[in-house]
């Protein structure tokens, strides 16, 4: 047997960026691309990182979003009330939880299919927008105590993130008995902020990590850093394992 060898590596990467220090607090435009102040004399400019190039932004025309109050919250559908249909898994390695013990308040978001996600923390929950629902107890390299923030790629693979410092990626299953499996847990290039002021997915469909208040991480879901943007990145500023 031959092997290519230019086949793509299939091992799961996330890389990312961590842009220059901000001079003034790290945050957002209208259109959700991250912003960071640069140093420019007399006073600091704030930069828009869009898909492949920084946009100068004047603040006399377009306001910078900064503070924990703009971030969106995220609100769980409206669906008529039905008698719905649910299945709790178990793992081998976790305690199944039963949808009894599931905190109303648990909404982390819905996804571009429909499905909206509960839970986070020792599990996931889907409810299907047909009003069945599914809960998978995450297995102990997933399971996080601290509060959880769930994104769903355009791809269809979810990114947890409820623990400082680390990242799973988790790939639904419709098909299989288990209906996710962690396919990655990332901890390189994952900023250990704690308190993270906002962390979303911008219109490139890439992770923002606004933190450490000056701070701002892109990491890229696709496992690999775009040309656009790896011409505006110094050596230094590139992942070990990316070429």
């Amino acid at each position: 047997m031959i092997i290519d060898p230019h086949l793509p590596d299939p091992t799961p990467r996330l890389p990312g960026w961590q842009l220059p220090v901000s001079v003034g607090k790290v945050g957002w435009d209208k259109n959700n691309w991250p912003v960071i102040y640069m140093d420019v004399q007399p006073n600091p400019v704030p930069w828009a990182l869009e898909a492949e190039r920084w946009r100068v932004i004047d603040e006399a025309k377009e306001k910078i979003f900064t503070d924990p109050a703009d971030i969106p919250i995220p609100k769980p559908p409206t669906r008529p009330a039905t008698t719905t249909a649910t299945t709790t898994t178990t793992s081998p390695t976790t305690a199944s939880t039963q949808d009894s013990a599931l905190p109303a308040q648990g909404f982390l978001l819905t996804a571009a299919n429909g499905e909206s996600y509960y839970g986070g923390q020792q599990f996931l929950r889907v409810l299907h927008p047909d009003g069945t629902s599914v809960t998978w107890p995450l297995p102990a390299n997933a399971v996080g105590t601290g509060k959880p923030t769930l994104l769903a790629t355009r791809q269809g693979l979810l990114f947890l993130f409820n623990e400082p410092g680390r990242i799973v990626r988790i790939r639904p299953q419709p098909e299989s008995d288990e209906p996710f499996t962690v396919e990655a847990v990332f901890t390189k290039t994952v900023p250990s902020d704690p308190a993270p002021l906002r962390i979303w997915l911008d219109p490139a469909d890439r992770i923002c990590f606004a933190h450490d208040k000056n701070r701002m991480t892109i990491l890229f879901p696709l496992g690999r850093i775009p040309p656009a943007i790896a011409e505006k990145m110094r050596p230094e500023d590139f992942p070990p394992d990316q070429p």
